[in-house]
């Protein structure tokens, strides 16, 4: 929670609660930069999608309709899915979405085709190892493999074979260069 942003956004204790007026205002900022940058933009993954009711955080296809209003304003054409986190399978989140967007920890998980529910089966998930082995989600943006080259090689083609799209998050330092045990597998 952005102490400054968070309150003006309408999304600061104890009203901590995603309503019409927040999501309003994000649109207003993602349409900005749909529109700056039109079709070079050809798809979108937002992040913090979540239905949590726990966190006071839980979003509807109402309320994540302006950010899909202002994706497609800048370029019709482009690509969306909502980020709902990890889920026990793979699934269409927002009834609009154009693929899943597939967050996991591991890659273990295979589509069962092409499509679920019309959007293209999409996975993402980090090369990196967490440090704590007990919190594998912690593995985003680290260095290291999860596995040796040969799985990896064998886990991608299945998930093509199945038709769907894979995403790999990598470790980036500072000065732009890459783990080298990542760029080898």
């Amino acid at each position: 929670l952005h102490p400054v942003i968070g309150p003006k956004f309408g999304f600061a204790p104890p009203n901590r609660k995603v309503t019409m007026d927040f999501t309003q205002k994000w649109a207003k900022v993602i349409y900005e930069y749909s529109i700056r940058w039109g079709n070079k933009i050809n798809g979108w993954w937002i992040d913090g999608c979540y239905a949590d009711p726990d966190w006071g955080y839980s979003f509807t296809p109402e309320l994540l309709k302006p950010y899909y209003d202002a994706v497609k304003a800048g370029n019709p054409e482009s690509l969306v899915a909502f980020n709902n986190a990890c889920q026990p399978k793979l699934t269409k989140y927002y009834p609009d979405e154009d693929f899943t967007c597939g967050e996991r920890t591991d890659f273990t998980e295979i589509p069962e085709g092409r499509f679920i529910d019309g959007a293209q089966a999409h996975i993402l998930t980090p090369l990196g190892l967490s440090p704590n082995p007990e919190q594998p989600w912690c593995s985003w943006c680290r260095p290291g493999l999860k596995h040796d080259h040969e799985y990896l090689k064998e886990y991608v083609k299945k998930v093509h074979d199945a038709g769907g799209v894979l995403t790999m998050d990598v470790w980036m330092g500072e000065e732009g260069e890459f783990d080298p045990e990542q760029l080898a597998a």
